[in-house]
């Protein structure tokens, strides 16, 4: 079943007063994401910096970018770490 779209026929100043209500009504879900956001890339910061004092370096603009999540960084310099550590010892 297709639903039908009606398009009301409103003034100008009543479109711009309904934008700024759903702006208004969906703004602490604009702010959850980018505290979500925020605290994830503050993360990956964090596992970015303690990756180079180990000596992995890591692409952090990339990370953040390709949206990869603290868990998989830490995998990765962890893997990173653990194979060098192999290769010295081995």
């Amino acid at each position: 079943m297709a639903a039908e779209v009606h398009v009301l026929k409103l003034p100008k100043e009543r479109w711009i007063a309904a934008a700024a209500a759903r702006a208004e009504a969906i703004q602490p879900d604009i702010e959850g994401a980018i505290a979500v956001e925020r605290d994830r890339v503050l993360t990956l910061v964090s596992i970015a910096e303690q990756a180079v004092a180990i000596g992995v370096e890591v692409n952090l603009a990339a990370v953040i970018s390709d949206g990869a999540t603290p868990n998989e960084l830490r995998e990765f310099v962890m893997g990173i770490a653990a194979s060098e550590r192999d290769q010295e010892n081995g």
